[in-house]
């Protein structure tokens, strides 16, 4: 062709996050004529026409379909024994929990802190897991989540989606000491109450703010005022 053009070539790009519904998606069709001017798609996309193919483009290459389903990630099982009488429940630990196998692990989330204060043990997060473990039980406080498994991208309780949620009533009932249920941050608390709150079973629902670094509503300081009334349950 004259001057070097190429073929006129149309796309209509599906334009969301992997997780969005098709019906949020926006549209956008334009027609590759092998032009030079630059273009940012900030977000994930894939080809919305016939074919398999991937879009090209002469000066970026491929443009890549949507991301895969994340494979579906399993929580970690609970720390608790017979003499548990508040139990903590988050929503579903991050990937630095999961890689790790531990609650909480992840350096800037203020749990092991909060619990350090709580329970006047300010150097409980230098301890190594299993004494923390421990240290927990022997203050009658048991850890779980209130979610079993999930597909998740990255670490945040916004991007949960296909969870199946634990039996909490059922294994709550199984704690003879039981008399508090603390939600850690507001996943945990509407899907735990949603199962829990219609019970008479004597045992306190609490609703905690979120220990992760990423709810900033409230200082490390504000987060304690709160997380000390587990304090009345304990003893």
């Amino acid at each position: 062709m004259a001057g070097g053009d190429r073929p006129a070539t149309a796309f209509t790009l599906r334009i969301g996050t992997s997780g969005e519904p098709p019906g949020n998606r926006r549209f956008i069709r334009f027609a590759n004529r092998g032009s030079d001017r630059d273009f940012t798609v900030n977000r994930t996309y894939e080809r919305e026409a016939s074919g398999s193919a991937p879009c090209q483009n002469p000066r970026f290459g491929v443009i890549p379909r949507a991301m895969p389903d994340p494979l579906p990630k399993s929580a970690l099982p609970a720390s608790v024994d017979m003499n548990t009488r508040v139990l903590l429940l988050g929503s579903l630990p991050g990937e630095r929990s999961l890689q790790a196998g531990e609650y909480y692990a992840h350096p800037t989330n203020a749990f092991w802190w909060l619990m350090g204060e709580v329970l006047a043990e300010p150097g409980l997060r230098a301890r190594p897991y299993p004494e923390r473990l421990d240290l927990l039980k022997a203050h009658g406080i048991g850890l779980w989540d209130v979610i079993a498994t999930a597909r998740r991208q990255g670490s945040l309780d916004t991007a949960i989606r296909d969870a199946t949620e634990r039996d909490l009533a059922g294994f709550a009932g199984r704690l003879p000491h039981l008399r508090m249920i603390g939600f850690n941050g507001g996943t945990a608390a509407r899907r735990g109450r949603r199962q829990l709150a219609h019970l008479d079973a004597g045992w306190a629902l609490v609703d905690l703010p979120s220990s992760s670094a990423a709810y900033a509503a409230l200082s490390r300081a504000a987060k304690l005022d709160v997380w000390r009334g587990i304090a009345g349950y304990l003893g």
